[in-house]
């Protein structure tokens, strides 16, 4: 069941060729990734993002308001995010796959110290022609499976709809590395679409499963077994209304919702569909 485009704001100004040809793009560049070595993997990866942002000029990461642009998307992320990152004042955070860098400015803004690392050159440029004139945030190109900090380096860690996007023999490096930089009491809060709600990139559009540069997309089950196999001494899913719940729950609904024809599911997810998780380094630092 496709969703047809036009009922998504971000596309719905395109013609049916663009947004096909964006789809043919993104399909091409995440085979391409999916068939590189381990060690050519960062490199592949940085170009195809630019690659793509310069054939599909139209990407809505490329035309839609947003960086410090956009002070509702900044006000919006910082509202969606923070009460889950348990920060204080001068906290240092690491957000990864930050994109224009809404979160980080939020941040900034609220006397925390964030470091925003991003795939993109491009992406990361833009931010930092954005704040030159403050000392928060920093901005960084790098890949995030391979993080160039310390250990014990940041308070608290986050990203937003960066898990689906690395090939997924490279999601268990990058969630150790997250747990090496994290201090003792550290948290990753991180969202990421639910694979029985989607696809959720453009292939939502022509295909029935992920085809573009969610590589893939990930169960309830299968993010609490890989972040307990990381380190990591406790997950909490949260899901509508801003609720946490735990482990159990979570996953009895995602037994239920998995027995649902996939059109009802596209309709009522329960909540399910776009959860955050609340990985925790020390459940006594908690």
């Amino acid at each position: 069941m496709v969703v047809d485009y036009h009922n998504d704001p971000r596309y719905a100004h395109l013609t049916l060729e663009q947004v096909r040809l964006h789809y043919e793009v993104e399909r091409e560049l995440a085979q391409f990734i999916l068939s590189t070595c381990p060690e050519k993997r960062p490199e592949v990866t940085a170009w195809a993002y630019d690659e793509l942002f310069r054939r599909i000029p139209w990407h809505p990461a490329l035309t839609e308001r947003s960086g410090k642009e956009n002070p509702e998307l900044i006000q919006q992320r910082a509202r969606r995010v923070v009460p889950f990152l348990t920060l204080s004042e001068g906290s240092k955070v690491l957000e990864m796959g930050c994109g224009m860098g809404e979160l980080c400015f939020a941040l900034a803004d609220m006397g925390f110290r964030p470091i925003g690392v991003d795939i993109s050159e491009l992406r990361v440029s833009r931010n930092r022609n954005a704040c030159k004139a403050r000392e928060w945030p920093q901005f960084l190109r790098c890949e995030a499976c391979r993080l160039p900090f310390p250990a014990h380096s940041f308070d608290s860690a986050v990203s937003m709809q960066l898990i689906e996007h690395l090939h997924p023999e490279d999601v268990p490096k990058h969630l150790c590395e997250v747990f090496r930089v994290l201090k003792p009491s550290g948290r990753y809060t991180f969202e990421t679409p639910h694979v029985l709600f989607g696809p959720h990139d453009v292939s939502r559009f022509f295909s029935d499963s992920p085809k573009g540069f969610h590589l893939k997309e990930y169960s309830v089950r299968e993010i609490l077994k890989l972040t307990s196999t990381a380190g990591f001494a406790r997950t909490e899913i949260v899901l509508r209304y801003e609720r946490v719940f735990q482990p159990a729950v979570a996953v009895l609904l995602e037994t239920f919702c998995a027995l649902l024809p996939r059109p009802f599911r596209r309709k009522h997810s329960f909540g399910l569909h776009n959860p955050f998780y609340i990985a925790v380094k020390d459940i006594a630092g908690s």
